[in-house]
């Protein structure tokens, strides 16, 4: 498959492996991270055009595509055609805050059900700054 050819800076190839390493932990999968990572700079594209641009087989593309949207990553949105067939979705990023909240959120509940095992109640919170609105 042929990859779309990108001339990013120095810069912007550090800052995208970097992207690319948090979305991994969050994700906890290289396809679903490279998939929000295109979706991001994108703001939104078909499985298609996806496809074409992270040379994943189309299966594992559509499969991803469809966890995403079921764990809530991403939100789709059907495009009318003409011609006959199937119609295929657009799909959009959910912002990165509100993956970051629910990263937060999965760790918190992690640390309090493993600290709580001994008997003694403490209750770990994490909070995002104040300027970190979605």
């Amino acid at each position: 498959m042929k990859r779309k050819c990108c001339c990013f800076t120095m810069e912007e190839q550090k800052s995208t492996k970097t992207l690319n390493r948090i979305f991994l932990d969050i994700f906890e999968s290289r396809v679903k991270a490279k998939i929000y990572l295109y979706l991001l700079r994108r703001e939104h594209d078909t499985s298609e055009n996806i496809i074409t641009y992270t040379g994943f087989y189309p299966s594992t593309v559509r499969k991803a595509l469809f966890e995403m949207f079921e764990q809530n990553i991403v939100y789709r949105k059907k495009v009318k055609k003409n011609s006959k067939g199937n119609n295929p979705y657009t799909y959009y990023p959910v912002s990165p805050i509100k993956i970051l909240r629910k990263y937060t959120k999965n760790i918190e509940s992690k640390f309090n059900s493993v600290i709580n095992k001994d008997g003694r109640y403490i209750k770990i919170k994490i909070e995002m700054g104040k300027g970190d609105k979605a």
